[in-house]
């Protein structure tokens, strides 16, 4: 579920796998975030729940912290950029893909992997502005913050011969099908995402 569980040292000196803290970032300065404890093969520790960012320290000690950045403020795009040389795409990627924004890319924070063997690049895009706000409010709390991770990337892909996977929480929902395709939104949100889903299917079917 999370990249690479981190490693610790006991008492004794030998390795131990850590239990993950995910904190899914609020948006517009809202005081309650949403989270969860995992373990170190990416189970569920404890349900998805909301409280305020502030009594998370403790929950923090001992643990990797990785925040969500929300699924409905990341982009997630793919693109081919002909190199794989890190920093020659640092400097093609936000051009390759600024189509796909009416925001200025210079204001985005981009992130992405290697290109595949088809030079095909994932990449995902963020307000700088927004990520960096993130990162200091939970600073501010004695928080540290090593990963920041697309909340889409969190959701397994589709298992077997499912189409989409679906994470459901108290506020929001993630949809993320074969291709790395995201969609997010409340739950007051879902009929409508479920009948366009529903006659996408239909009309393949016909």
């Amino acid at each position: 579920m999370v990249a690479g569980a981190p490693h610790a040292k006991d008492t004794t000196g030998r390795e131990t796998m850590q239990e993950t803290l995910l904190i899914r970032c609020a948006r517009g300065g809202h005081p309650e975030v949403e989270y969860a404890v995992v373990d170190p093969e990416g189970r569920l520790l404890t349900p998805p729940q909301q409280a305020p960012l502030d009594t998370l320290a403790a929950q923090a000690r001992d643990r990797q912290v990785v925040a969500l950045a929300p699924a409905e403020a990341v982009v997630l795009v793919e693109t081919r950029v002909p190199t794989r040389s890190r920093a020659r795409l640092r400097q093609a990627v936000p051009y390759a893909v600024e189509e796909f924004f009416t925001q200025d890319v210079e204001t985005l924070h981009f992130a992405f992997d290697v290109p595949d063997a088809e030079g095909r690049l994932r990449v995902a895009a963020v307000d700088r502005a927004e990520m960096q706000a993130w990162v200091r409010a939970c600073e501010a709390r004695e928080i540290a913050v090593p990963v920041l991770l697309p909340e889409p990337l969190a959701v397994p892909e589709p298992a077997g011969e499912a189409a989409w996977s679906l994470l459901w929480s108290p506020g929001h929902w993630v949809l993320r099908d074969r291709a790395g395709t995201a969609y997010g939104g409340r739950p007051e949100e879902w009929p409508g995402i479920a009948a366009w889903l529903a006659a996408g299917e239909a009309a393949e079917a016909g």
